[in-house]
């Protein structure tokens, strides 16, 4: 989640440069900073080193439509319990079975082992922290900067 604040508009730096004629001796100028807060999970599932190439592409394939499925519901911002009905009993099976690293802005740690739900729920909080701050920047931290180039 993104916010952007402009300080000046590249025409307000066009209009500058040709009244002031300073702006020459510079390639850069930041116009600009993104804030927000960047968040993301690594999920892993442990298989047995005897397993053929055709499971370990089968749990790949399941893993990948768990995260596509977790993206989908963020961004409909469903709650944990409505999220957690959604899954049948095969996929609440490999849920169990999962590993998952969260690595997020304003945790204490910089990693925390988590299970699916749990990652899911501090996804949810992440955004409401985001969206509770007056401009989004008293929470937020610096992503980018906006650059007018010459």
């Amino acid at each position: 989640m993104y916010q952007c604040y402009l300080t000046a508009t590249p025409r307000v730096f066009m209009a500058m440069e040709k009244g002031i004629g300073r702006l020459h001796a510079y390639t850069h100028v930041v116009v600009g900073i993104c804030y927000g807060a960047e968040a993301y999970c690594i999920l892993t599932q442990d298989l047995d080193s005897d397993v053929d190439q055709d499971a370990r592409e089968e749990a790949e394939d399941s893993i990948s439509k768990l995260a596509t499925k977790m993206e989908n519901f963020l961004s409909d911002r469903q709650d944990v319990a409505g999220f957690m009905e959604q899954f049948d009993q095969k996929e609440k099976q490999l849920i169990i079975r999962l590993k998952c690293q969260l690595y997020s802005d304003f945790q204490p740690q910089n990693v925390r082992e988590c299970n699916y739900f749990e990652a899911y729920n501090n996804f949810i909080k992440l955004i409401e922290i985001m969206q509770k701050t007056d401009s989004g920047m008293d929470k937020a931290v610096p992503i980018s900067a906006i650059l007018y180039l010459k």
